[in-house]
This record gives C-alpha cells, sequence and structure tokens, in this order.
C-alpha cells in the first residue's frame, strides 16, 4: 500500500509528537490513543480512536492513517496517510495553513 509521510522532528521533549498531532488536527483529522510501543491511527473527520491494542484487524485496516511507532519523547515522529484515505483527507493533509 502506497503512503504519504510526513516526518515530525522538532527539539525538546514530546515537541515533535506535539507537531504532529497539531499538523493533523489542524487539517480535521482525529487521533488514536497513546499506547506505549504501538501505532496511533488517525482518520480524517471527528473519530474516537481507541488504543491499538484494542483496534481488531478490521478496524486498523479501516483507518485513513497512522502515527508509526517511534521515539515519541524526542522524535523524529512518522506520521503515514494511505493512499485509501478519501479525497478529502489528501485534500486537507496537503493543505498550507496561515
Amino acid at each position: 500500500m502506497k503512503v504519504t509521510t510526513n516526518v515530525f522532528s522538532e527539539p525538546g521533549d514530546f515537541a515533535a509528537l506535539n507537531e504532529a498531532e497539531d499538523f493533523l488536527r489542524e487539517r480535521g483529522f482525529s487521533v488514536g490513543s497513546s499506547q506505549r510501543g504501538a501505532h496511533r491511527g488517525i482518520m480524517f473527520g471527528d473519530y474516537g480512536i481507541s488504543k491499538w491494542r484494542n483496534l481488531s484487524k478490521q478496524e486498523q485496516a479501516e483507518l485513513h492513517g497512522v502515527i508509526r511507532v517511534g521515539d515519541h519523547r524526542y522524535g523524529p515522529v512518522y506520521v503515514d496517510l494511505y493512499e485509501t484515505a478519501p479525497a478529502e483527507a489528501h485534500d486537507a493533509w496537503h493543505k498550507v495553513m496561515p
């Protein structure tokens, strides 16, 4: 599956993760709950997304993307948008914010 990836590397404790979450929320994405050592799901729109361990394989497959496992404390943080995400999600992803 093809993905579009953004890398966030703001220095400081959790700064890269905060930068990634801000990027997503400013563009209308919902972010899944944190779970140490696991991906976090993302969906375009207003969704409540469980921790990775509580998502079924079907629910994981329905996600529009993920914040990948990495060093969330110090970064970098990688955020993937899947090609299967709706067109509106791709448009929002590439929107330049003022």
